[in-house]
């Protein structure tokens, strides 16, 4: 039976995607047609992300990264790979919280300065995507991101690598999650048999007549967000 707590934190996340449905993304808009997104959280990784661009040059292939910002800050120039090769990066929080984790103060401060490091590394401005760590946020964290100019990019693809480790089982599980168009499919960096999989993911998307895209590719999200606050509320979660 379901108590009352969990059901209300059940409501309150439909609210949530009723209302601000435009600025939580779990797949790719109908106007993207065919196309699919791979995304690799957790990186950049000192060995891995190497592998993965190898891949992705290969094979032709564009995708997003959602990056921790700690992990900027010890291989900048990982990043700066990624970006170069026509990759998008986007934030995945400095710590890699989840809302539990911290106060609502210290979480959005985590998410800013994600931002704020990415955005050093890069050199330049980039969209407020806000992949949240393990795909949790609650309604607090989510509003007073949301108005700093947010957008939260979820999955409906997700491979299960944080959960196995066989290079068939993670092509399997985004075979029958299932994979098509307009998906967005959840990959890690810091996996050796995600890197391992990677070519038959990306040739089983293949022959199902997708194509692949970055999220910006396919919808435009601003990169400069004008947000007013009142100055306790500013205080107050910065």
């Amino acid at each position: 039976m379901i108590g009352l707590r969990s059901l209300a934190k059940r409501i309150a996340h439909l609210v949530i995607r009723l209302l601000f449905r435009p600025a939580i993304l779990s797949s790719l808009p109908r106007s993207a047609g065919a196309a699919v997104c791979l995304t690799f959280d957790d990186g950049p990784h000192r060995q891995n992300t190497e592998r993965i661009l190898r891949i992705l040059e290969k094979e032709d292939v564009r995708a997003t990264f959602f990056v921790k910002g700690k992990a900027c800050e010890l291989y900048p120039d990982l990043v700066r790979a990624v970006v170069a090769q026509g990759h998008e990066v986007a934030n995945h929080g400095y710590s890699h919280l989840a809302p539990n984790e911290a106060t609502l103060a210290e979480y959005v401060a985590d998410v800013e300065r994600g931002q704020r490091v990415l955005e050093a590394v890069v050199g330049h401005r980039v969209p407020r995507l806000f992949r949240p760590p393990y795909g949790r946020i609650n309604v607090g964290t989510f509003l007073a991101l949301w108005r700093r100019g947010y957008s939260f990019i979820l999955w409906s693809t997700d491979s299960r690598d944080s959960y196995i480790t066989e290079p068939d089982d993670v092509v399997a599980n985004v075979l029958e999650c299932p994979v098509g168009p307009g998906s967005i499919v959840l990959l890690h960096e810091d996996y050796d048999w995600t890197v391992e999989a990677l070519p038959a993911v990306i040739a089983m998307i293949r022959s199902m007549d997708l194509r692949f895209a970055t999220l910006a590719s396919v919808r435009s999200f601003p990169v400069d967000v004008e947000v007013e606050f009142d100055a306790e509320e500013e205080e107050r979660c910065a």
